[in-house]
């Protein structure tokens, strides 16, 4: 039995005393985590010093290369440079002079480059293949092409090519090539613009002849010079290998 008066008033909670519930605390945004701070510009290019390092050291290993197999130039019959970079291919020459009097003067320009007129050795050829044929239904498309080609003077020449292909059933599809940009470049900037490897095959295909017989019989010091080749060759091979294995080794212990 309740002994609570029923008379005595039931008492008052005031709001101030009231505990507000979670749902009614204020929500506080939180403190954003400090941003890391970025290196300095000077500090962060000193960590990319050992990466240039490493280009010049495969620009100056290629320099000696291209040494060693240069003197073949002379011993193959080749093609001025300007030959390879500009053909009407299944084009007629009325429409491939249509299509550089469209790119301006400046494609006029280029193909007045007195360089592109001497003989050049092809060492690395890449085809762009964002243009190619993707089926059947497709009579024509664009796209571009660069290589680089020692030159009799053992300078190296890069040239851009624009390419333009076209069906012509029943023949069958060859491209029509216009240069755009032609311009010496040095060893180092040769190995930025084509991997080493390649360099090194169109090196060694001169050397061996793979790409054409020679006009001459071999002089007595070219076993001398593959040789030394060869062994350059083997020892760039076996740096790489081990640096390689040490970049690959950042995936799994990073410090």
């Amino acid at each position: 039995m309740s002994t609570k008066d029923p008379h005595t008033p039931p008492s008052l909670i005031h709001l101030s005393d009231r505990r507000p519930t979670p749902q009614e605390l204020p929500a506080f945004a939180r403190e954003p985590a400090p941003a890391s701070e970025a290196p300095p510009v000077d500090a962060f290019q000193s960590l990319l010093e050992p990466l240039r390092s490493l280009e010049l050291g495969h620009a100056r290993v290629f320099e000696e290369l291209l040494a060693l197999a240069r003197p073949e130039l002379q011993r193959f019959q080749l093609m001025p440079v300007l030959e390879r970079c500009r053909t009407p291919g299944g084009l007629s020459e009325l429409e491939l002079r249509a299509l550089e009097a469209r790119l301006g003067t400046h494609s006029r320009r280029v193909r007045r480059t007195p360089w592109l007129a001497t003989q050049g050795y092809p060492l690395a050829v890449h085809a762009d293949e964002g243009g190619a044929r993707r089926g059947p239904a497709e009579d024509s498309g664009v796209s571009s092409r660069h290589g680089l080609y020692l030159l009799p003077d053992g300078a190296l020449g890069y040239v851009e090519c624009l390419v333009l292909w076209k069906k012509r059933a029943p023949d069958p599809v060859e491209p029509a090539l216009t240069p755009l940009r032609a311009r010496r470049v040095t060893a180092q900037e040769a190995v930025g613009l084509f991997p080493l490897h390649r360099l090194l095959g169109g090196l060694r295909a001169l050397l061996w002849f793979d790409r054409g017989a020679p006009l001459e019989p071999p002089e007595p010091e070219l076993e001398a010079r593959r040789t030394r080749f060869l062994e350059l060759v083997e020892r760039l091979s076996r740096a790489t290998e081990e640096h390689a294995r040490r970049v690959w080794r950042l995936r799994f212990d990073p410090r």
